[in-house]
């Protein structure tokens, strides 16, 4: 479901999903260390450690949801406010601001360093620039940013843009400089670095 259809839904919640994002402290090796658990548990299941086996798997499990740490964004059309949410068992908390707050929409660019795929070794390169854009509600008077969703296509992203600013009547600021153009062989832009 893509946002403007989010917006003009007649529900007054309207949740965003983002999924996990393993942005907890340290959350990539605290779900190693929850996997690791839980394969050292299955090993004590074979070796014949019947009750041993099971102590590991609370502990794997806390971890796991520690580290994946769930994230979205809420808009409550009743109370005309939006909050960015954390979910731990299935209970949401994030801080509520009032939607009159937020002024414009922003489109921006950032991107991410792969050094370790196999393309790189493929293509014969040290690593892989992914090039993703960023759709955020914002709060120009407070400095407040909420990120409403994530692209993998500029051209996928703009149109998003210029749609919900159409809708919510809000000032769409693209951040991306004038003239840019994305490949369309691919959905991600590359650019390879060599050493």
């Amino acid at each position: 479901m893509n946002l403007t259809e989010l917006f003009t839904d007649k529900q007054t919640l309207v949740t965003y999903k983002e999924g996990p994002q393993f942005k907890a402290r340290g959350g990539v090796a605290i779900a190693l260390l929850a996997v690791s658990l839980l394969v050292l548990s299955i090993y004590l299941y074979i070796i014949g450690f019947y009750y041993l086996f099971i102590l590991p798997i609370p502990v794997a499990f806390a971890l796991a949801i520690y580290a994946l740490d769930f994230r979205g964004v809420q808009i409550d059309y009743k109370t005309k406010q939006i909050r960015e949410y954390k979910t731990l068992f299935n209970r949401k908390t994030g801080q509520w601001y009032r939607l009159s707050d937020f002024k414009e929409l922003h489109l921006k660019k950032d991107y991410a360093i792969d050094k370790t795929g196999l393309e790189n070794v493929y293509r014969g390169s040290d690593s892989v620039t992914y090039h993703y854009y960023l759709l955020f509600i914002a709060d120009p008077v407070n400095s407040k940013l909420i990120l409403l969703k994530e692209f993998t296509n500029y051209y996928e992203a703009l149109e998003e843009a210029r749609k919900l600013a159409d809708f919510t009547k809000l000032t769409f600021r693209d951040f991306i400089k004038p003239g840019f153009k994305q490949s369309s062989a691919s959905v991600r832009t590359k650019i390879h670095q060599k050493k």
